[in-house]
């Protein structure tokens, strides 16, 4: 739907959620989605940062206060790490 309802312009991202859950049935709909309609026709891109060691789902952390959810700080750092792997897959200037 999300596919259907943009542009051919617009990029999509598909983020892996931080916790590395549900890796690989995410990459499974991303590459269903990208044979169904043609690598080359879309402009989706799926990002994968790895299991952070921070969210360990084991109570609160320096980074979480309940071992889920990042804080400022690990927001921070992620941000930092996706704007990285999307200018990767598109460009800095894009």
């Amino acid at each position: 739907a999300l596919v259907d309802a943009s542009s051919y312009q617009t990029n999509i991202f598909l983020i892996v959620p931080f916790s590395g859950r549900a890796q690989e049935e995410i990459f499974r709909g991303y590459s269903r989605v990208a044979d169904f309609i043609g690598r080359g026709a879309t402009r989706i891109y799926f990002i994968d940062l790895g299991k952070n060691p921070y969210l360990q789902s084991q109570g609160p952390t320096l980074f979480s206060v309940d071992g889920q959810h990042p804080n400022a700080t690990l927001h921070g750092q992620l941000g930092a790490q996706i704007v990285a792997a999307r200018a990767k897959h598109i460009g800095k200037g894009n």
